[in-house]
């Protein structure tokens, strides 16, 4: 074990001795240099050429003394990178205090039951430091082994080449609907459009992460056949233009409405889902005039109504780890999708393509914007007849939450789809298909 450095007291303590007095004064030793003193006789006193040796790391809770020599209390604490301090108690004058001098901290090891001697006049005494810490030695194997891994990783992702996955079979694309571009303001945005041109609109409000097309593209082809089914992108998502800065849900709407205005289309229904059907409330609010009915899926007023600060320390730091390496996340998303059957293994390069076109810093803007929304104020003026479709197991936006919101905005209609999860949009479209077209024909 290293030691600190010998003739001298560890910590941030002092010794203060009064020749004559009778006593002696040793202070604790402790990080912030304040704590009890243990009063000895002066007979018993430990006299200024009395030495101490005490490991790195270790503080010492009180010094006593007992048959006429020092001993030191068993009760230790471990310091962590804390700067040390050392009263020297050399040869010091009567009625004087050692000056503290600052002393580098050596490298500090896991203590076990190795002793610590305190000699007094030559006379050795031994302090057992408690029980033996047998996983430090395992615990500094397993952090160099992590470190190992990170830094391995930080230089692969740095220098390493470009490897995608292994498909299995042919790979196609499963919906070939080529879209186009407009103008909002001085910002593009793509738009994809299906169905007859005189059918009556019908937007699809795409959510966070996933572009209109990867959201859709099992719904697309049979809402098509009964209505104008418009699937805008939006900004930071899929082809539409990459806006830094800040985004709110409310500039979401904004863009969407700027898209159907490009398009000609006064008067539309809407499907929002998930953070598109966040935005989708704000539509409803600010245009009923122009919203004719409101579908809402996988959403909610508020849909982070707990543990707020750990979700957004988890937004930062996997912003932090996609600046550096934006596969993590989306192997993960890739593998688990495909395992449950919810991509099919012949979309499986399209899909992988896909995730991957993703700006990591305005892709977590726009999902902060999720975080930050909260429309229970005014959810329930919105005067549009409205439906909600509610995943009973979804686990991205809790379920209570998205009952919350049908409750507040007074919904028409309310369909479950059960034991369905947040990618239920794919996983069940028939579901979904059936419950819009039944809800837009009766009204």
């Amino acid at each position: 074990m290293d030691l600190l450095c010998r003739g001298s007291v560890e910590g941030d303590g002092r010794i203060d001795e009064q020749v004559g007095s009778g006593e002696v004064t040793i202070h604790r030793c402790c990080p912030n240099g304040h704590g009890t003193a243990e009063r000895v006789a002066d007979d018993q006193a430990p006299r200024p050429r009395a030495r101490f040796e005490y490991v790195s790391g270790v503080g010492i809770e009180a010094v006593g003394a007992r048959m006429g020599a020092l001993t030191v209390s068993a009760k230790v604490g471990r310091s962590r990178g804390v700067p040390r301090c050392v009263e020297r108690t050399g040869d010091l004058p009567p009625h004087r205090t050692g000056r503290a001098e600052s002393v580098e901290e050596q490298h500090s090891r896991g203590f076990g039951s190795e002793p610590m001697d305190v000699q007094l006049h030559g006379a050795p005494l031994y302090l057992p430091l408690g029980r033996p810490n047998l996983y430090a030695a395992p615990v500094r194997l397993v952090r160099r082994l992590l470190g190992a891994i990170g830094l391995g990783w930080v230089l692969w992702r740095l220098f390493g080449p470009e490897v995608e996955p292994t498909y299995e079979g042919d790979q196609e694309r499963p919906l070939y609907l080529p879209g186009r571009t407009v103008l909002v303001g001085e910002r593009e945005f793509f738009v994809r459009e299906a169905g007859p041109e005189s059918a009556p609109p019908l937007v699809l409000i795409h959510g966070w992460g996933f572009d209109g097309e990867m959201t859709y593209y099992k719904l697309i082809p049979t809402l098509a056949e009964r209505y104008r089914v418009i699937v805008p992108d939006h900004r930071n998502h899929g082809k539409s233009d990459r806006i830094r800065g800040p985004v709110e849900v409310a500039d979401l709407a904004l863009e969407t409405i700027g898209v159907l205005d490009a398009l000609g289309h006064d008067e539309f229904d809407v499907f929002g889902y998930s953070l598109g059907g966040m935005a989708a409330q704000v539509l409803a609010l600010q245009y009923p005039e122009r919203v004719r009915r409101l579908i809402l899926g996988g959403t909610a007023a508020y849909p982070v109504d707990r543990f707020r600060l750990p979700a957004r320390v988890a937004f930062w730091i996997a912003r932090a780890t996609a600046r550096l390496s934006k596969k993590e996340v989306v192997i993960l998303t890739y593998r688990l999708l495909l395992r449950s059957g919810v991509i099919e293994t012949r979309h499986a390069r399209w899909f992988w393509a896909a995730m991957l076109n993703r700006d990591p810093t305005l892709y977590y803007e726009s999902g902060k914007a999720a975080w930050r929304f909260d429309s229970r104020a005014w959810v329930g003026q919105i005067d549009v007849p409205t439906m909600m479709i509610i995943p009973t197991n979804d686990q991205i936006v809790p379920t209570r939450t998205q009952y919350e919101l049908a409750d507040l905005v007074g919904a028409d209609r309310v369909v479950e789809i059960p034991g369905a999860g947040h990618e239920s949009v794919l996983s069940h479209p028939d579901a979904y298909a059936a419950a819009i077209e039944s809800f837009l024909s009766d009204a």
